[in-house]
């Protein structure tokens, strides 16, 4: 599923979600929140001139943050966009236990997954090239026992790391801005 926002998923990527479908039979693609219209029928589109049936991609209404969470949690992937990645989404999925694969680019806009995926100690989810964001994902989406083993530590590990650690992260910026106005 992409939870992220529709604006962020370029041709590209949809390009590389067509190649993860088109290889894991009977997988679905839901997508939230790309308004009704012009914006879904491309997609819809683009997807068929690859292979991807109409039936196979659902879209999602924009929801209320419970039905967001739960809706997050019932998938098994959560296919992160690009050039534009996810941070929040790339958090709540994260919260949710569920695997998020990070192809990191080469500006800012294109490694924020990739940097929340490192700071959690994650390299087997950061791709180095599309070939490998493909291939990650393809084996996460057959090896069921290791996205299990993701879904069940994913939130603690999450809690555990410097991500969630603002009392430590406050502190840090503090001697930060201490050094810039250049009082120790």
């Amino acid at each position: 599923g992409s939870f992220n926002q529709s604006w962020k998923i370029s041709r590209e990527c949809l390009d590389r979600w067509a190649d993860i479908l088109g290889k894991v039979a009977q997988s679905e693609l839901r997508i939230v929140g790309v308004p009704e219209g012009d914006s879904r029928s491309r997609l819809h589109e683009r997807l068929l001139r690859r292979g991807i049936a109409r039936e196979r991609v659902v879209f999602l209404p924009r929801m209320s943050a419970a039905s967001y969470f739960a809706a997050l949690g019932n998938v098994d992937i959560a296919l992160d966009t690009s050039p534009y990645n996810g941070g929040t989404t790339t958090l709540d999925a994260l919260w949710m236990g569920v695997p998020v694969v990070a192809l990191a680019g080469e500006r800012s806009i294109s490694r924020s997954s990739y940097s929340i995926l490192s700071t959690l100690g994650e390299p087997r989810l950061i791709a180095r090239s599309p070939r490998q964001y493909l291939d990650i994902n393809l084996e996460l989406a057959r090896q069921a026992p290791w996205r299990q083993e993701l879904r069940s530590g994913l939130r603690r590990r999450l809690c555990a790391s410097p991500l969630m650690d603002a009392a430590q992260f406050t502190r840090d910026l503090e001697v930060l801005l201490r050094r810039a106005v250049g009082r120790r």
